[in-house]
């Protein structure tokens, strides 16, 4: 086995980028509790776990500040959903997983910032 696919045989959670400005430090601190992440946009990261269904533990959706609606279907995969793996959802990341599973989530004028 390469040293890449030794890695990556290591990856224990599948962290999934949607904009998020604490997706690194989510890394790091799976990393400083002895935990190996990969850090992937969501069509990637589609990609990557059918390509290895058994390598991880769990999924974060580390969210951002965008709303469901600004994407277009198949921007967010619903394939990284629909997976046995437990799910941490985050912001965005709870917006999509409301949206793809029938739930509604109004917009709102106010900002939280």
């Amino acid at each position: 086995m390469s040293n890449a696919a030794e890695e990556l045989a290591r990856v224990q959670f599948l962290i999934v980028e949607l904009g998020s400005q604490y997706t690194a430090l989510i890394g790091r601190s799976l990393r400083e509790l002895g935990y190996r992440s990969i850090i992937l946009p969501p069509l990637k990261a589609a990609d990557w776990l059918a390509a290895h269904p058994k390598a991880i533990k769990g999924i974060v959706l580390s969210g951002g500040e965008a709303m469901i609606s600004d994407f277009e279907p198949g921007d967010l995969p619903l394939s990284l959903l629909k997976t046995d793996h437990p799910k941490l959802a985050i912001c965005l990341g709870m917006h999509w997983v409301a949206d793809a599973f029938g739930g509604q989530v109004p917009s709102v004028k106010a900002s939280h910032l």
